[in-house]
């Protein structure tokens, strides 16, 4: 939640790493996880009702004005990888209808349980790129990404409604204002994190983090971000935050 005063406030949720498309059987994961499009329906329900409940303990301390959906990328999974064409349920034009359908329908239940308007801010990611070059330059990732035209489905699905409102962002960084407190999102595959690192868990990463976003803000002055990729929630310094996934271990 992002505060200014006790009666006023608004509503942040980060949407990033759902990999629609992706498939993940229990048996490849001794158990402990399962996924497919059917559990990412019910995963998003199951998401929808805490954000629901979550607004409505809050609305009781403060005015709640509005909500904004950080759509940070790798809402499908894409072909990025020679082994999605065999294992991925469907492919990337099918994964853009049903995470845009997936996208279409959680907007639309938070309007109306919430009655409240909504922003949604959609980046693109790199499981869905077009290219299939090892490294798609950072000024070509919108153009070259599925989830630009999710965006640009939601754009046009709305564009007669003035309580959603969907921005699309040009480039691979975007600053959102938001009661004078600049959030810059991105979905975070350009941090240059070692697997050593990552091994050593948050202790190995925070500064590579912290490092990161300093550069960052040396281009984009911002006061907070919000990345996902890492598939692991995380909270650095409180001026970073790092979303999960929805998918889950694999």
């Amino acid at each position: 939640r992002f505060p200014v005063t006790i009666e006023d406030s608004m509503l942040g949720l980060i949407l990033s790493d759902w990999h629609i498309g992706k498939v993940i059987e229990s048996s490849e994961v001794m158990g402990l996880n399962q996924f497919n499009f059917a559990i990412a329906t019910r995963r998003v329900e199951r998401l929808l009702k805490a954000v629901v409940n979550i607004t409505k303990i809050h609305q009781h301390g403060t005015n709640i004005e509005g909500i904004y959906l950080f759509c940070i990328g790798d809402i499908i999974q894409g072909y990025l990888r020679p082994v999605d064409l065999i294992n991925c349920e469907f492919a990337p034009p099918r994964q853009v209808t049903r995470a845009t359908e997936l996208l279409i329908s959680f907007i639309d239940e938070l309007v109306d349980r919430l009655d409240l308007p909504v922003n949604v801010v959609v980046q693109a990611g790199n499981h869905g790129r077009m290219s299939n070059m090892v490294k798609v330059p950072v000024s070509n990732r919108v153009e070259l990404c599925y989830e630009t035209s999710i965006g640009d489905n939601l754009k046009l699905t709305y564009r007669n409604r003035k309580d959603v409102n969907i921005v699309v962002p040009e480039g691979y960084h975007h600053i959102t204002n938001i009661y004078g407190l600049n959030i810059l999102s991105s979905h975070g595959d350009n941090v240059q994190v070692s697997n050593s690192s990552l091994s050593r868990g948050a202790a190995g990463v925070a500064p590579l983090m912290i490092k990161h976003y300093e550069d960052l803000k040396r281009i984009f002055p911002s006061d907070c971000a919000v990345l996902g990729h890492f598939h692991n929630y995380s909270n650095y310094s409180n001026r970073i935050l790092v979303n999960g996934s929805l998918c889950g271990s694999d």
